[in-house]
């Protein structure tokens, strides 16, 4: 999955989309959750982006059972003291890098 910069209608929002796919010069992919800004959108839309709208990314690990990449809430969690920030890792099966 990505975190990419979704335009519609003259507006942006930063979404996770889910069953990315190259296309043309960009990709394509389908909306994970509900935007709150592109109100014409919905949960399950295809949408279109660029290299260059890609935010962030993520992937199952299946050796390890463990989501990879999520860069933006890795770098959130590490501000939390050591004990809270291990059963957040835990809690959303991150293993975020150091």
């Amino acid at each position: 999955r990505v975190l990419a910069r979704v335009q519609a209608g003259g507006q942006s929002e930063d979404l996770w989309l889910d069953d990315f796919k190259a296309e043309g010069a960009g990709f394509s992919a389908v909306l994970q959750a509900a935007p709150r800004v592109l109100k014409g959108l919905g949960v399950g839309q295809k949408v279109t982006f660029t290299a260059a709208d890609i935010d962030d990314w993520s992937y199952e690990d299946q050796a390890i059972g463990k989501l990879r990449g999520n860069h933006l809430q890795c770098a959130e969690l590490r501000d939390l003291p050591k004990a809270e920030y291990e059963e957040q890792l835990d809690y959303l099966g991150l293993a975020c890098s150091n």
